[in-house]
């Protein structure tokens, strides 16, 4: 149990006038005996109820005695961030690492449409489906129209007047090959022709 057993105003020596500092002394009956703890607060505290003046006396007396190890806490809470961060760190640096090698791998092996064969190109061309009206595109998707490879360049349902020519916001021709396919003729599906 803590009680106050003296609490004072602190003086300036010259004239006797007082200022805003405390002494207060509080006493701590315990099993073993009787603990004093002496503090000044910043403060007048002589008209203050006893249990704040034992609470402020308590709130300087832990600080002042337990600061340095709330420091090391700190500290260690600190460096305990700073490692799992660093690790954070490493680990995207390791993904970044890795799409790097994806992509430099990648680029060694891409192949551009001009050093294709015509064989090549049709193989490439017929290994898609054709363009549908009326269908889901996701961004990313590649589909054949008019002798020409297109890639979708953003999520969106096809419409009659939406065509891939005519639609670069929507789609990017990435393989030519039109001049050299044959091209479907619904009324006569064996007729080949050559567009220039």
């Amino acid at each position: 149990m803590f009680e106050v057993s003296v609490k004072y105003p602190v003086f300036k020596s010259d004239n006797m006038q007082e200022i805003e500092k405390t002494i207060a002394t509080i006493t701590c009956k315990h099993s073993k005996g009787i603990d004093t703890i002496t503090k000044e607060l910043e403060g007048n505290f002589m008209n203050s109820e006893d249990n704040e003046v034992v609470k402020r006396v308590l709130d300087v007396f832990f600080e002042e005695n337990f600061k340095e190890k709330k420091a090391e806490n700190d500290i260690e809470n600190l460096n305990t961030k700073i490692k799992n961060q660093t690790k954070e760190i490493e680990d995207i640096k390791t993904y970044l690492d890795k799409v790097k090698s994806v992509s430099e791998l990648i680029m060694k092996t891409v192949v551009f449409a001009k050093d294709l064969n015509e064989e090549q190109k049709e193989i490439i061309f017929n290994s898609y489906d054709g363009f549908e009206i009326g269908k889901k595109y996701d961004q990313g998707d590649v589909f054949k129209f008019d002798g020409k490879l297109y890639e979708v360049l953003q999520n969106h349902i096809s419409q009659s007047d939406w065509f891939p020519e005519d639609t670069p916001s929507l789609y990017k021709e990435v393989l030519n090959i039109k001049d050299k396919i044959p091209i479907e003729d619904p009324e006569n599906a064996e007729t080949t022709e050559e567009v220039e």
